[in-house]
């Protein structure tokens, strides 16, 4: 079993995740350190278990990211536009369907993140999708952001 060394960067509403193999060593607990708003997590076990204990450890940060980035959405489109929005790219833009196909082994750590945060797999590539959520899917489907 490998250990990975996980740092999460939370940064306008979007969480980065990036993954490193450190060592073959079994940690016994996660360890979860933060430095100039980035989270280091030490996590070990197969791949599934690391996204869960990963998931597990920042879970609330995970929770409040998501629905941030949601009623972000919802402020600047609305709504109905912001459902649209985000369906379109998640499902019409083929974002996901384009991960699962080219980097399935992303996708399942993702998967097993989100299931150790509570939220859905649809909830975490949510997170990373700026440009098609913001830019893209407004002007696929005919809408213009609300002023404030």
């Amino acid at each position: 079993m490998k250990t990975h060394l996980f740092a999460a960067m939370l940064v306008a509403g979007s969480l980065v995740i990036t993954a490193e193999a450190v060592s073959t060593a079994q940690a016994k607990d996660v360890k979860v350190k933060r430095e100039n708003g980035i989270y280091y997590l030490e996590v070990s076990g197969t791949p599934y278990e690391c996204g869960l204990q990963h998931g597990k450890a920042l879970r609330s940060e995970i929770r409040k990211s998501v629905s941030d980035y949601k009623a972000n959405v919802e402020k600047m489109f609305g709504k109905e536009n912001a459902v649209k929005i985000l369906d379109w790219a998640l499902n019409k833009a083929k974002f996901k369907a384009d991960l699962e196909q080219h980097v399935p082994d992303l996708v399942a750590e993702a998967s097993d993140i989100a299931e150790g945060a509570g939220v859905t797999l649809d909830d975490i590539l949510m997170l990373g999708m700026y440009e098609e959520v913001y830019e893209a899917g407004p002007h696929k489907i005919g809408v213009a952001a609300h002023p404030e």
